[in-house]
């Protein structure tokens, strides 16, 4: 589970960079160029068309907004992962002295049961 949000959280700030990189091209964009060429302009139908699309900057303002709410409860949630990671590497280096304490245990006992036998 803990993977699972590292993962979750890398894809979130992926998406909100993305969106980010557009939302800075859709504002570069003000208007719709035409070319002095005739084969290459649009037609006043066309350009009416694309006039007449949804504004993505909205869109991507919304997403954005939604993913900076998002971030700081990613933030805390990765945190929190971290400590616990933390603590189970506390944990870890608590377990292996005391297997380190047996090992010796076992080795001392084992040298005596065979001095032992001589």
């Amino acid at each position: 589970m803990l993977h699972k949000s590292k993962n979750e959280t890398e894809s979130l700030c992926n998406q909100l960079l993305t969106t980010n990189k557009f939302q800075n091209r859709v504002k570069n964009r003000t208007h719709i160029e035409t070319y002095s060429d005739p084969e290459t302009s649009l037609s006043s139908q066309d350009s009416n068309i694309i006039k007449s699309l949804p504004d993505l900057s909205t869109l991507v303002n919304d997403e954005s907004i939604e993913l900076k709410q998002r971030n700081p409860e990613l933030q805390l949630e990765q945190d929190s992962a971290h400590m616990e990671i933390e603590k189970l590497i506390l944990e870890k280096q608590e377990l292996q002295k005391e297997v380190d304490k047996l090992a010796a245990k076992t080795k001392k006992i084992t040298y005596y049961m065979f001095i032992k036998q001589f």
